[in-house]
């Protein structure tokens, strides 16, 4: 209960107290009005006593209290008016003050929305300068670029002429030099413009049908040489599910393919790189591809991969810069597969490899044939010697998918004791490099078995210019690796009845 101060209870309470006055006064008038008229009927002699008696007597208590309950009685309309008074003003100044406050939040907010307005139009200038800035940097690369590139592209292409020339060693070796320097300039700019048309938003996507195989194929060989100066096995795999053509933006499919390839082989010292192409999901629109490019390199640690993907930045942090580079392939890889509606990720270890695998939305081809169908091969039957797991499973799902019927081997001697029943097939495919038996002698023996035009039979070799002579006496063809895959099926095509 809140206690006011007496002082204001006339102020707050007029009626309550005017009535209680009145009340009070008249209790007092009472007993006095009583006590003459009782003298009067005590014949006028009032004694001491006889007035104590009069005020113990309950009439007189009675009377004395009547006045003031029914003082207090009728206050109580008064009171409740006065307390609906005061609540109502209070109530009144309650509204006064949220009305007022209402007013001030109504200010401040008009007040913060024109400050954002404000904001937003100080944004819009800003993106608009932005965009104008980056669409003039662009425009000025794509102009630079393109007079370095012109000339650059003439001293590669020189020097390829000249390199088919009848040169010395030495001089051989010095043009050599010019044409590898010419195409990492060459790659350094186009790497240049490319991230500053990703950063900029002006990349543009081609649309074209293309064959995946042949992609596959150019960037295989593309990297031929350098996987094969390392004795690096390079090897691409496409699953069955996989359709043979799509449209989409075939040199940026390309490009994607070749930089994750490049990281590969340049950070493997033994090994393999291995390519896998499979199909995640499929509709009307078209296939959502899963591409991953696994190696046997250095690896990379976890607290590396978190800036992987930034610009101008390599993972190894020595200062001699063994492995080389601008750092923007990786860069521009994940800018490409996100422009493609795809997304890229990397599992790795030290020591142990890496896994870049990344997919890609692509739409459907319009051609439905089959690019490289070679009739001549349907119902084939082809043994395959192959120690290299990931070459040989290829080179099985190759055949398979071409229509052949295969079987598979990886030991020479586990060959060499199947012979009597593989000397049956019409192809046979033999690597060069196998464990025991080196591909020579396996297809000597071979020979001994079937003759030359009851099997024809395909030497698999790093540096087909490199093998003996003789090996031209067993073998129908020698193919330079890594395979490529169509190129392997038109080779074969060609030596079969």
């Amino acid at each position: 209960m809140r206690l006011l101060p007496i002082h204001t209870l006339p102020d707050r309470y007029p009626n309550m107290v005017q009535f209680v006055a009145k009340a009070s006064l008249a209790g007092l008038a009472f007993p006095t009005i009583a006590i003459t008229l009782d003298l009067a009927w005590q014949d006028l002699t009032p004694t001491i006593w006889n007035i104590m008696a009069i005020q113990a007597h309950p009439l007189h208590w009675i009377m004395n209290a009547m006045p003031v309950i029914l003082g207090f009685l009728a206050a109580i309309p008064g009171y409740r008016m006065d307390i609906l008074a005061i609540e109502n003003s209070e109530l009144e100044q309650q509204l006064t003050g949220q009305a007022e406050t209402l007013e001030g939040n109504e200010l401040l907010y008009r007040q913060a929305i024109e400050k954002r307005q404000q904001a937003m139009e100080a944004l819009k200038k800003a993106k608009a300068e932005l965009e104008k800035s980056a669409s003039a940097r662009t425009q000025f690369l794509s102009t630079v670029s393109h007079e370095m590139r012109t000339p650059l592209n003439a001293v590669i292409g020189m020097s390829g002429l000249l390199l088919e020339s009848g040169l010395s060693k030495e001089q051989r070796e010095y043009t050599d030099t010019i044409k590898r320097s010419g195409n990492n300039l060459l790659e350094t700019i186009n790497n240049i413009l490319d991230y500053s048309k990703l950063e900029s938003g002006s990349m543009e996507l081609r649309s074209e049908e293309f064959v995946l195989a042949q992609i596959l194929d150019e960037v295989i060989d593309a990297y031929a040489i350098a996987a094969n100066e390392k004795g690096l096995e390079l090897v691409y795999e496409i699953d069955e599910e996989v359709p043979a053509r799509f449209t989409g933006d075939a040199l940026r499919v390309r490009q994607i393919i070749a930089n994750l390839v490049a990281n590969a082989v340049k950070f493997t010292e033994k090994g393999e790189v291995v390519v896998m192409l499979r199909r995640l999901e499929s509709d009307n629109e078209g296939t959502t591809l899963e591409v991953s490019v696994r190696d046997t390199g250095i690896g990379i640690s976890e607290e590396h991969i978190g800036r992987l993907f930034r610009p101008f930045i390599q993972v190894e942090g020595n200062n001699t810069r063994h492995f080389g580079g601008t750092g923007l392939g990786l860069a521009i890889t994940r800018g490409l597969v996100e422009a493609m509606g795809g997304k890229i990720q990397v599992d790795s270890n030290p020591g142990k490899g890496a896994i870049f695998t990344f997919t890609l939305q692509l739409a459907p081809g319009v051609t439905r044939a089959a690019p490289y169908t070679v009739e001549t091969l349907i119902g084939k039957r082809i043994f395959i010697l192959e120690v290299n797991p990931a070459n040989l499973r290829a080179l099985d799902h190759l055949c398979h998918s071409a229509g052949m019927k295969t079987i598979i081997f990886n030991d020479s001697d586990e060959f060499l004791k199947a012979m009597p029943a593989v000397s049956q097939f019409e192809i046979g495919i033999i690597s060069h490099s196998l464990s025991g038996l080196d591909g020579l002698k396996v297809a000597t023996r071979v020979r001994e078995l079937a003759g030359k035009e009851q099997l024809a039979l395909v030497l698999l070799t790093p540096s087909p210019d490199s093998v003996d002579a003789k090996a031209g006496e067993h073998f129908n063809l020698m193919l330079p690796k890594p395979v490529r895959h169509i190129a392997l099926l038109k080779a074969l095509g060609r030596i079969v009845n």
